[in-house]
């Protein structure tokens, strides 16, 4: 929450423009409980990483709570909608072998 905090100040004291993304997992408290919170915490970090990879260079990327991760775009990013949909693209075609086929979906 600091750095949303921090941000909306920034919003408020400079006039300039951000956008705020949400990725959340679907079902998250269903995986863990069926797969173990070992696993859950591989697929979360696995969201991490590749929030941190292709959403890092336009903004801060930040774990909000439980399974839900936020990114403050730099200024007005006219296409955050489409960074998130190639994070979560690329998060959608991961294997994760303990889950026998059934994959997280991040929205």
């Amino acid at each position: 929450y600091p750095m949303l905090d921090e941000a909306m100040a920034d919003v408020k004291k400079t006039g300039r423009k951000i956008s705020v993304s949400i990725a959340d997992i679907d079902s998250f408290k269903r995986i863990n409980d069926t797969y173990g919170h070992a696993n859950g915490d591989i697929i979360l970090t696995t969201l991490a990483d590749i929030l941190t990879e292709i959403c890092g260079e336009h903004g801060d990327v930040f774990r909000y709570g439980g399974e839900e991760f936020a990114i403050i775009f730099a200024e007005d990013c006219e296409n955050a909608e489409e960074i998130m949909q190639d994070a979560l693209d690329c998060f959608a075609v991961q294997d994760f072998d303990f889950m026998e086929g059934r994959y997280p979906r991040a929205v």
